[in-house]
């Protein structure tokens, strides 16, 4: 691309981020189906949460509809209310209670504050299963309390970084975190990277797939080893 193209693809992204961080941030608050604003400080019984930054995300409702139509329990909060919901969460899984495996997923900067969450789980001694995350927008390590996470980004070549834009890889604080950087410009054989940035990664439908699967697996009872379906409660526990 010649220097007059690029300057013109540059001019256009800055619009279209100006017309996001501007235009978008007036987003939707989800509750759980029936729930009140007076129920807001109940104890959360979501087994997944999707935490919505405070811009674009197109079709979240769709995503989330798609989420549950598969038999999950999901939960849409925005990334200013992670405190408050970590307490809910807390609340709703202590150690005596039989709980399901916890799922977080975020996007952009919601995906930053699902690591916020995470940070604030910790320290109420609450696991989280498994942590997805989608285009960070900012350089962010994953807390030892979750056993499972994947991270979701397409990194941007050397010449045409903008902060805004780009993909970022995670870290791990502990060696027991299982972690993988899924980035996209290297899997053409499972999506068309060229057609996927930062503002696309969200609605395309492969990408979802995946994290649609990745939310059956963590969700999904763990085998017994004899080949049965059933495993008793000492197994499970020893599992978790």
């Amino acid at each position: 691309m010649n220097g007059a193209g690029k300057q013109m693809k540059w001019g256009i992204l800055t619009a279209l981020s100006a017309a996001v961080l501007a235009g978008c941030s007036a987003g939707r608050s989800w509750n759980l189906p029936g729930q009140s604003t007076a129920a807001a400080a109940a104890p959360l019984p979501s087994n997944v949460v999707v935490v919505r930054g405070p811009g674009y995300w197109p079709d979240c409702e769709g995503f989330v509809d798609r989420l549950n139509q598969q038999g999950t329990q999901t939960a849409v909060i925005h990334g200013w209310d992670a405190n408050r919901t970590a307490e809910r969460l807390a609340a709703a899984r202590q150690p005596s209670a039989a709980t399901t495996p916890l799922v977080l997923v975020g996007y952009g900067r919601g995906a930053n504050d699902a690591i916020r969450l995470t940070r604030r789980l910790q320290k109420h001694g609450v696991t989280v299963n498994t942590l997805i995350l989608m285009e960070t927008a900012s350089q962010d390590s994953v807390p030892s309390n979750v056993l499972s996470c994947l991270n979701i980004y397409k990194s941007s070549e050397a010449d045409e970084w903008i902060p805004v834009f780009r993909g970022l890889p995670v870290t791990v604080e502990s060696a027991r975190t299982e972690l993988v950087n899924y980035n996209l410009r290297y899997h053409d054989d499972v999506v068309d990277a060229e057609e996927l940035n930062h503002f696309t990664v969200c609605r395309d439908p492969t990408v979802l797939a995946m994290i649609a699967a990745k939310v059956r697996s963590a969700l999904a009872p763990p085998a017994a080893p004899d080949g049965s379906d059933e495993l008793s409660p000492a197994q499970i526990a020893e599992r978790r």
